[in-house]
Protein backbone atom coordinates (compact mmCIF):
# COMPACT_ATOMS: atom_id res chain seq x y z
CA UNK A 1 0.00 0.00 0.00
CA UNK A 2 3.14 2.76 0.04
CA UNK A 3 2.18 5.26 -2.44
CA UNK A 4 -1.37 4.39 -2.32
CA UNK A 5 -3.52 7.93 -1.85
CA UNK A 6 -5.20 7.51 1.98
CA UNK A 7 -8.36 8.72 1.06
CA UNK A 8 -8.90 5.75 -1.15
CA UNK A 9 -8.19 2.93 1.08
CA UNK A 10 -10.86 1.16 2.50
CA UNK A 11 -11.93 -2.15 3.72
CA UNK A 12 -11.00 -4.06 1.03
CA UNK A 13 -7.25 -2.93 2.08
CA UNK A 14 -7.82 -3.48 5.28
CA UNK A 15 -8.46 -6.99 4.88
CA UNK A 16 -5.54 -7.33 2.26
CA UNK A 17 -3.19 -6.14 4.98
CA UNK A 18 -5.00 -8.77 7.94
CA UNK A 19 -4.19 -11.52 5.25
CA UNK A 20 -0.87 -10.43 4.62
CA UNK A 21 0.04 -10.69 8.38
CA UNK A 22 -2.22 -13.85 9.14
CA UNK A 23 -0.31 -15.27 5.82
CA UNK A 24 2.83 -14.72 7.42
CA UNK A 25 1.96 -15.68 11.05
CA UNK A 26 1.25 -19.20 9.53
CA UNK A 27 4.31 -18.83 7.92
CA UNK A 28 6.01 -18.71 11.05
CA UNK A 29 4.31 -21.56 12.99
CA UNK A 30 2.07 -19.37 15.14
CA UNK A 31 -1.20 -18.02 15.68
CA UNK A 32 -2.99 -15.07 15.93
CA UNK A 33 -4.50 -14.44 19.72
CA UNK A 34 -6.82 -11.92 20.14
CA UNK A 35 -6.22 -8.23 18.90
CA UNK A 36 -8.49 -4.30 18.74
CA UNK A 37 -9.08 -1.92 16.33
CA UNK A 38 -9.55 1.58 15.78
CA UNK A 39 -10.74 4.36 13.72
CA UNK A 40 -7.91 6.52 12.16
CA UNK A 41 -7.42 8.79 8.76
CA UNK A 42 -4.53 6.26 8.04
CA UNK A 43 -4.15 2.54 7.82
CA UNK A 44 -2.33 1.01 10.54
CA UNK A 45 -1.68 -2.76 11.21
CA UNK A 46 0.90 -4.02 14.12
CA UNK A 47 1.40 -7.12 15.92
CA UNK A 48 3.03 -8.10 18.72
CA UNK A 49 4.62 -11.55 19.39
CA UNK A 50 4.34 -13.77 22.77
CA UNK A 51 6.71 -16.79 22.97
CA UNK A 52 9.22 -18.94 25.13
CA UNK A 53 12.83 -20.09 23.97
CA UNK A 54 15.13 -22.59 25.51
CA UNK A 55 17.30 -20.94 27.74
CA UNK A 56 20.09 -23.19 26.00
CA UNK A 57 19.03 -22.89 22.67
CA UNK A 58 18.99 -18.88 22.77
CA UNK A 59 20.62 -16.45 20.49
CA UNK A 60 21.66 -13.20 22.20
CA UNK A 61 23.25 -9.77 20.93
CA UNK A 62 25.70 -10.09 24.11
CA UNK A 63 28.25 -12.68 22.77
CA UNK A 64 30.04 -11.22 19.96
CA UNK A 65 33.99 -11.96 20.41
CA UNK A 66 37.06 -10.45 19.25
CA UNK A 67 37.93 -12.13 15.97
CA UNK A 68 34.63 -13.04 15.25
CA UNK A 69 33.15 -12.10 11.81
CA UNK A 70 29.95 -9.99 11.39
CA UNK A 71 27.57 -11.56 8.82
CA UNK A 72 24.35 -9.58 7.27
CA UNK A 73 21.37 -11.23 5.94
CA UNK A 74 19.76 -9.02 4.00
CA UNK A 75 20.14 -5.69 2.11
CA UNK A 76 19.80 -1.85 3.71
CA UNK A 77 17.72 0.85 2.34
CA UNK A 78 14.44 -0.22 2.44
CA UNK A 79 13.21 2.45 4.74
CA UNK A 80 14.44 4.87 1.72
CA UNK A 81 13.01 3.30 -1.21
CA UNK A 82 9.47 2.94 0.64
CA UNK A 83 9.92 6.68 1.56
CA UNK A 84 10.19 7.51 -2.10
CA UNK A 85 7.82 5.41 -3.30
CA UNK A 86 5.22 7.41 -1.02
CA UNK A 87 6.93 10.58 -3.35
CA UNK A 88 5.93 9.19 -6.51
CA UNK A 89 10.02 8.66 -7.08
CA UNK A 90 10.71 4.95 -6.69
CA UNK A 91 9.29 3.02 -9.43
CA UNK A 92 7.15 0.27 -8.92
CA UNK A 93 9.69 -3.05 -9.95
CA UNK A 94 12.25 -1.20 -7.48
CA UNK A 95 9.84 -1.14 -4.88
CA UNK A 96 8.76 -4.83 -5.33
CA UNK A 97 12.21 -5.96 -4.77
CA UNK A 98 11.97 -4.23 -1.39
CA UNK A 99 8.85 -5.43 -0.07
CA UNK A 100 9.98 -9.17 -1.33
CA UNK A 101 12.57 -8.40 1.55
CA UNK A 102 10.55 -6.90 4.08
CA UNK A 103 8.17 -10.03 3.65
CA UNK A 104 10.99 -12.71 3.73
CA UNK A 105 10.85 -13.95 7.19
CA UNK A 106 14.44 -14.14 9.04
CA UNK A 107 13.48 -18.20 9.92
CA UNK A 108 15.63 -19.61 7.39
CA UNK A 109 18.55 -17.65 8.37
CA UNK A 110 17.99 -17.94 12.14
CA UNK A 111 17.45 -21.72 12.08
CA UNK A 112 20.64 -21.79 9.65
CA UNK A 113 23.20 -19.93 11.67
CA UNK A 114 21.60 -22.02 15.19
CA UNK A 115 22.58 -25.09 13.33
CA UNK A 116 26.26 -23.72 12.10
CA UNK A 117 26.59 -22.12 15.60
CA UNK A 118 26.93 -18.41 16.24
CA UNK A 119 28.27 -16.24 19.23
CA UNK A 120 25.58 -13.73 19.11
CA UNK A 121 22.97 -12.38 16.79
CA UNK A 122 20.59 -9.28 16.44
CA UNK A 123 17.60 -8.55 14.20
CA UNK A 124 18.32 -5.14 12.21
CA UNK A 125 14.58 -2.79 12.53
CA UNK A 126 13.86 0.58 13.39
CA UNK A 127 17.41 1.63 14.77
CA UNK A 128 18.89 1.04 11.81
CA UNK A 129 21.94 -0.84 11.16
CA UNK A 130 24.70 1.33 12.46
CA UNK A 131 21.95 1.40 15.83
CA UNK A 132 22.07 -2.41 16.78
CA UNK A 133 25.26 -2.70 15.69
CA UNK A 134 26.56 -0.77 17.96
CA UNK A 135 23.86 -1.82 20.67
CA UNK A 136 25.20 -5.31 19.49
CA UNK A 137 28.64 -4.10 20.43
CA UNK A 138 27.80 -3.11 23.58
CA UNK A 139 26.43 -5.40 24.86
CA UNK A 140 29.11 -7.70 23.90
CA UNK A 141 31.86 -5.50 25.34
CA UNK A 142 33.68 -5.26 22.06
CA UNK A 143 34.32 -3.35 19.36
CA UNK A 144 33.29 -3.51 15.87
CA UNK A 145 34.61 -2.42 11.81
CA UNK A 146 31.98 -2.38 9.45
CA UNK A 147 33.36 -2.43 5.68
CA UNK A 148 30.67 0.15 4.36
CA UNK A 149 31.89 -1.74 0.48
CA UNK A 150 31.03 -4.78 1.83
CA UNK A 151 27.56 -4.14 2.97
CA UNK A 152 24.41 -5.47 0.96
CA UNK A 153 22.39 -2.60 -0.44
CA UNK A 154 19.63 -1.86 -2.81
CA UNK A 155 21.46 0.04 -5.24
CA UNK A 156 18.04 2.43 -5.60
CA UNK A 157 18.66 3.29 -2.22
CA UNK A 158 21.96 5.11 -2.76
CA UNK A 159 20.55 6.73 -5.49
CA UNK A 160 17.62 8.16 -3.95
CA UNK A 161 19.66 8.84 -0.64
CA UNK A 162 22.19 11.28 -2.88
CA UNK A 163 18.92 12.81 -4.02
CA UNK A 164 18.10 14.28 -0.48
CA UNK A 165 15.73 11.21 0.29
CA UNK A 166 16.04 10.07 4.01
CA UNK A 167 13.75 9.65 6.92
CA UNK A 168 13.68 11.95 9.55
CA UNK A 169 14.03 8.82 11.70
CA UNK A 170 17.14 7.88 9.86
CA UNK A 171 18.37 11.62 11.24
CA UNK A 172 17.46 10.85 14.65
CA UNK A 173 19.16 7.84 14.57
CA UNK A 174 22.34 9.10 13.59
CA UNK A 175 22.10 11.89 15.79
CA UNK A 176 21.63 8.87 18.89
CA UNK A 177 24.42 6.68 17.72
CA UNK A 178 26.56 9.69 16.43
CA UNK A 179 28.64 8.92 19.93
CA UNK A 180 29.59 5.21 19.52
CA UNK A 181 30.23 5.51 15.84
CA UNK A 182 32.69 6.41 13.87
CA UNK A 183 32.56 6.89 10.35
CA UNK A 184 35.83 7.57 8.11
CA UNK A 185 35.79 10.41 6.10
CA UNK A 186 35.98 8.36 2.84
CA UNK A 187 32.69 6.92 3.13
CA UNK A 188 30.20 8.68 0.98
CA UNK A 189 27.25 10.71 2.73
CA UNK A 190 24.53 8.50 0.66
CA UNK A 191 26.23 5.25 1.96
CA UNK A 192 25.91 6.90 5.54
CA UNK A 193 22.26 7.73 5.27
CA UNK A 194 21.53 4.04 4.29
CA UNK A 195 23.64 2.45 7.16
CA UNK A 196 21.34 4.61 9.61
CA UNK A 197 18.32 4.00 7.73
CA UNK A 198 15.41 2.39 9.74
CA UNK A 199 14.23 -1.17 8.73
CA UNK A 200 10.80 -2.92 8.32
CA UNK A 201 11.84 -6.24 9.04
CA UNK A 202 15.51 -5.92 8.02
CA UNK A 203 17.83 -9.04 8.13
CA UNK A 204 19.99 -10.39 10.94
CA UNK A 205 23.35 -8.71 11.96
CA UNK A 206 25.62 -12.44 13.36
CA UNK A 207 28.85 -12.86 15.07
CA UNK A 208 30.17 -16.06 13.91
CA UNK A 209 33.81 -17.54 14.71
CA UNK A 210 35.94 -16.66 11.82
CA UNK A 211 36.93 -20.14 11.27
CA UNK A 212 33.08 -20.45 10.23
CA UNK A 213 31.89 -17.85 7.92
CA UNK A 214 32.36 -19.30 5.08
CA UNK A 215 30.58 -22.32 6.21
CA UNK A 216 27.87 -19.92 7.49
CA UNK A 217 27.40 -18.08 4.35
CA UNK A 218 27.59 -21.21 2.27
CA UNK A 219 24.25 -23.13 3.97
CA UNK A 220 22.66 -19.36 4.34
CA UNK A 221 22.93 -19.36 0.51
CA UNK A 222 22.26 -22.55 -0.17
CA UNK A 223 18.55 -22.18 1.96
CA UNK A 224 18.10 -18.59 -0.41
CA UNK A 225 19.43 -16.38 1.69
CA UNK A 226 21.31 -14.84 -1.14
CA UNK A 227 22.22 -11.50 0.07
CA UNK A 228 23.96 -12.94 3.04
CA UNK A 229 27.63 -11.30 3.48
CA UNK A 230 30.44 -10.40 5.24
CA UNK A 231 30.42 -7.02 6.64
CA UNK A 232 32.68 -6.69 9.25
CA UNK A 233 34.68 -7.89 12.25
CA UNK A 234 34.54 -7.64 15.73
CA UNK A 235 38.10 -5.85 16.70
CA UNK A 236 38.57 -6.03 20.34
CA UNK A 237 36.78 -5.59 23.68
CA UNK A 238 35.84 -2.29 23.69
CA UNK A 239 33.19 -0.18 24.72
CA UNK A 240 31.36 -0.93 22.27
CA UNK A 241 32.42 1.60 19.42
CA UNK A 242 31.61 0.67 15.51
CA UNK A 243 33.82 2.08 13.18
CA UNK A 244 32.91 2.55 9.66
CA UNK A 245 35.43 2.48 6.78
Amino acid sequence: LFGYPKDKLGADDAALVLRGCCDKIHEAGAVLCGGHTWVDTELWAGLAVTGAVHPEKAVTNAGARPGDALVLTKPLGGGIVTLAATQGKADASVLETVVRSMTALNRTASETMRRVGVHAATDVTGFSFLGHASIMARASGADFEIRSLSVPVFLEALDLAEKGVFLPLGKSNADSFEDRVRLDPSVPMAMTRVLFDPQTSGGLLISVENKKKDILLDKLHEQGVLAARVVGSVTREGGGKVSVV
